[in-house]
């Protein structure tokens, strides 16, 4: 699926718990739900006696080659500047100066004559160009849809715009910074304070789009959307209890007698909750012997529990769960981790799926629809076109290498 890579943060344009022993694999389970680009630590680079050569683009020639002013094109209806196309043109070029710079570390000579894509016929000067595009394209569609759907912005908006700037600017002039000062730094990256305040509110239509449409956090998405997205994908809803066979200090299996004792819990939590007839009874008391016994590391990021697809869990857990009815107790179920007992729930559109980057749990709802908002914005952006003015020739960057 596509990703509506919208502003977000204002200048990134420029500047680039454990789930449980349930799962294969120990992770945070801190899944991206609406996914960002994030920064990995990289390996130290080689030693290399003499990185190969980048050649670097002379942007302050380029950009003086026309007037700042000039309608180059149109998106939507509205003018593009060359100021606002060359900023797109600058942003996703610097961008990739500084892969050149980091592939050069490790001695592969990327350069702007590189292919960039499998069939060989695209460079990287060709790529930076059409990257650009559709970042205008992008906030056209953030625009359009917008105003398509009676988005505005309010006081809270406003204010909130207001504080973005002064974080901009204590982070990129300092506490002490002022106006000018920004505005001068600004103009190093080749953007206008009238652009800057553009993609400002850009970002927060973005934003508010969503909370208009969908709500803060997807709530006003129905519950029959929720469902059909975890029918459609087969995710189950299912919790546990864990008696764990497994030393956590020492990572070390539990002797055997410490091993039947665990299954020997197991299997009594099991008689106890089979007896309990009424659902409500059973989920509050699983939940509370869950809160008690159980040796889940992960238990309080998903004390309601897990709501997976195949292949997510282990397969002795998965196994069994598939097995169940709604509301079924499991036999104890043996794994690598230890004895599971198991409930099989009803899908539920707001059980969490995941959590942000941020920690901040995301339901199913809010999930699916923030995949029907990239849809929507998507399609939106299929129906536009940059439509350039007549005599304007889109530059290629291999006529400015320095």
């Amino acid at each position: 699926m596509k990703k509506f890579v919208a502003v977000i943060v204002v200048l990134c344009l420029v500047f680039a718990g454990v789930v449980g022993f349930a799962l294969k694999d120990k992770f945070s389970g801190k899944e991206e739900i609406n996914p960002q680009p994030t920064e990995m630590e990289a390996s130290p680079a080689p030693e290399q006696e003499t990185a190969p050569e980048v050649r670097a683009i002379d942007f302050d020639t380029l950009y003086k080659s026309r007037d700042p002013k000039e309608v180059v094109g149109q998106i939507n209806g509205k003018d593009i500047l060359w100021e606002e196309y060359f900023y797109n043109l600058f942003s996703q070029a610097s961008q990739m100066e500084q892969y050149f710079a980091n592939a050069a570390m490790y001695g592969m000579a990327q350069d702007w004559e590189s292919p960039a894509d499998e069939t060989g016929t695209v460079t990287y000067a060709d790529m930076a160009v059409s990257a650009a595009e559709s970042n205008l394209l992008q906030f056209g569609a953030i625009k359009g849809f917008a105003e398509e759907n009676n988005v505005v912005l309010g006081d809270e908006q406003l204010k909130s715009m207001e504080e973005q700037r002064k974080n901009d600017m204590a982070m990129f002039v300092g506490e002490d910074g002022s106006e000018e000062d920004f505005n001068e730094y600004l103009s190093t990256i080749y953007l206008s304070p009238e652009m800057y305040n553009d993609m400002n509110r850009i970002n927060h239509l973005f934003q508010q789009s969503f909370i208009q449409v969908y709500g803060e956090k997807g709530e006003k998405l129905s519950d029959q959307k929720a469902l059909d997205f975890l029918n459609d994908n087969q995710y189950i809803f299912a919790n546990h209890i864990l008696f764990s066979t497994v030393d956590n200090e020492t990572g070390e299996e539990l002797d055997e007698a410490a091993a039947n004792e665990k299954k020997a819990q197991a299997e009594k939590i099991v008689a106890e909750l089979r007896e309990i007839k009424d659902h409500d009874e059973l989920l509050k008391r699983f939940g509370e012997l869950k809160t008690e016994l159980c040796e889940d590391p992960g238990k309080e990021s998903f004390a309601e529990g897990m709501t997976f697809t195949p292949g997510t869990m282990v397969p002795e857990f998965e196994e069994a769960a598939l097995k169940l009815q709604d509301y079924e107790i499991s036999d104890p179920v043996k794994s690598q981790f230890g004895y599971h007992v198991i409930i099989r729930l009803p899908l539920n559109p707001d059980s969490i799926i995941g959590y942000t980057q941020m920690g901040t749990p995301v339901s199913v709802r809010g999930n699916v629809a923030n995949i029907e908002f990239n849809d929507r914005l998507h399609q939106y952006m299929d129906k536009l076109t940059l439509d350039y003015s007549e005599g304007f020739e889109k530059p290629n960057l291999l006529d400015y290498i320095k």
